[in-house]
């Protein structure tokens, strides 16, 4: 035990010393002038997005890590304008690699971009678009069970990334759903009465019975009521 604690020990002060002579902290050095601008848009109407925040972050190497550790730096922010227009010119810290992050999206906005890398000493154009989003209300009333003891609820969107793979349970007479789905768009609310998975092929629904209903969305909170005779 004793040998061990003094191992242990050891590593520490080994580690302390070799921080100490390579120079554990992050790397300060300022960089070439950067310029980073854009326009972020809404992908259902195409108009800008305004007071949507980014914040420069970086990703750098800690130097003395044996174990090659990393860190992150976040710094530098701006907002769009009310056009969806930003632009931010600043003066990077050290050496690393650099991007543009959301700083704060919200619960109604699900965003993406071609990239977010920034090329440092240049003149960087990074344009991102959102969808934005409504929290919808989903009460099913189901009045027979069509012979099937098991049911699942989802919905699919016209939409990239809103999705909803839904999850079996009994069979069910009434039953809310809350979705975050985009606005101003087409969803689709599938019901499926089943008899559960196959036995033999995974994950595969046997007996199934499948009801659609498609509506579009508008650009405020909704409630859909929807009835499966």
């Amino acid at each position: 035990m004793f040998k061990q604690a003094f191992t242990i020990v050891s590593l520490g002060a080994f580690f302390f010393i070799l921080c100490s002579m390579s120079n554990c902290k992050e790397d300060m050095t300022l960089g070439p002038l950067t310029t980073v601008h854009g326009k972020v848009t809404d992908v259902i109407t195409g108009q800008g997005v305004p007071n949507i925040s980014f914040q420069i972050k970086k990703d750098y190497s800690k130097p003395g890590y044996i174990d090659g550790g990393t860190g992150v730096s976040l710094y530098d922010t701006v907002s769009t304008q009310a056009d969806g227009t930003y632009t931010l010119t600043f003066v990077p810290k050290g050496t690393g690699f650099f991007s543009l992050e959301y700083k704060d999206l919200g619960h109604n906005l699900a965003a993406y971009a071609l990239t977010n890398y920034i090329n440092i000493g240049a003149d960087n154009t990074l344009d991102f678009k959102v969808y934005q989003s409504i929290r919808l209300g989903v009460n099913v009333h189901n009045t027979t069970d069509h012979g099937r003891k098991s049911f699942m609820f989802s919905y699919v969107s016209n939409a990239p990334y809103y999705y909803d793979s839904g999850y079996l349970m009994n069979f069910v007479t009434d039953k809310s759903f809350t979705y975050t789905v985009p606005h101003l768009s087409k969803i689709t609310l599938i019901s499926n009465f089943n008899n559960g998975y196959s036995a033999t092929q995974y994950n595969i629904l046997t007996d199934t019975l499948v009801f659609r209903q498609s509506f579009n969305t508008g650009s405020k909170d909704t409630t859909i009521n929807i009835t499966n005779l």
